[in-house]
């Protein structure tokens, strides 16, 4: 007996808005975010308790001190744990990227096209003309794109950062709203509230 497989073979007649793929993308992305930060700022303490002293010294003293804040305030750290704090944020910066690709891939590959920005807003990736669950090595290209993309486009207004923003502009080109990432990995985000999914046999029999 076989087990039913489920596409969505009207996929380019229901692609979702722009409006909530940001929305899906911000979730995902913020999380992320919050949950790198926490990293960072748990192995920087971990390895230096002054500087968490020096913080917490910082916001005892009020939104007052915290304004006059100046951007050079590093220098009022140690020599040896300004070094730390750079050669942290450059680890926490690849793992950051590792973790974010990772996210990504993984979900939208064993999850058929979702991540939880995505399910949030009934989202999901398929493959780009047959509506059918992503393929690995689709999810992987598709998103090697997307994360560098985000990190690029932080470095504008650079020509890295320009070069980022290529991707999520490629959408306004678009009638099916395919970014640069969808284009290259030949897979669409569909909006699951106005597609109809037909389920067909696998061909695995059990």
């Amino acid at each position: 007996m076989s087990e039913p497989s489920e596409k969505f073979s009207q996929a380019a007649h229901c692609p979702a808005s722009l409006g909530l793929r940001l929305l899906a993308a911000g979730l995902d992305f913020f999380g992320l975010v919050i949950m790198c930060s926490a990293l960072a700022a748990t192995l920087l303490f971990k390895q230096h308790p002054d500087a968490l002293a020096w913080m917490m010294q910082l916001v005892e003293q009020g939104p007052d001190a915290l304004s006059q804040l100046q951007p050079d305030a590093l220098d009022q750290l140690s020599e040896e744990l300004r070094e730390d704090i750079l050669a942290l944020f450059t680890k926490v910066s690849l793992l950051s990227l590792g973790v974010m690709l990772g996210y990504f891939t993984l979900c939208e590959w064993l999850w058929k096209g979702r991540t939880l920005g995505k399910a949030f807003v009934r989202l999901r990736a398929v493959r780009h003309g047959t509506g059918q669950p992503l393929l690995f090595g689709q999810a992987l290209l598709r998103n090697l794109i997307k994360v560098f993309s985000f990190f690029f486009i932080q470095t504008l207004p650079s020509p890295l950062g320009f070069l980022g923003l290529a991707d999520p502009l490629a959408v306004f080109f678009s009638a099916e709203r395919l970014s640069l990432h969808d284009r290259l990995g030949r897979t669409i985000v569909i909006d699951e509230t106005r597609c109809i999914p037909s389920e067909e046999p696998s061909n695995d029999a059990s």
